[in-house]
């Protein structure tokens, strides 16, 4: 079941990008600009693991160059929790997180 609904995470993306809108990266942009607030990211996301992961891990690397480490943290790991172990965003959390001293 979980395989399954990361494959169509994924299709989902992929159609997103091959349309040409790249809306959900737009949005990833905008959390980087801080045009876009955590609350509307998450939403955004919803329950889609995939878009949950890669939104965290870019609400976490903002939090991160705005100073607030506890709040990264967090976000880190929630990208950790997703278990999506194929995509870098995955890996760049499990990299911040030994960097702030997290389990």
């Amino acid at each position: 079941a979980a395989k399954a609904a990361l494959e169509q995470a994924e299709a989902a993306l992929e159609a997103d990008r091959g349309a040409g809108t790249y809306a959900f990266d737009k949005k990833i942009l905008d959390v980087c600009r801080g045009r876009l607030t955590t609350h509307e990211m998450v939403a955004e996301a919803g329950t889609n693991p995939l878009l949950r992961c890669i939104a965290c891990y870019y609400l976490g690397a903002r939090a991160l160059v705005e100073g607030r480490r506890p709040e990264a943290k967090t976000f880190f790991q929630d990208v950790r929790d997703t278990e999506i172990y194929t995509h870098l965003e995955y890996d760049l959390a499990k990299w911040h997180l030994q960097q702030l001293g997290a389990d």
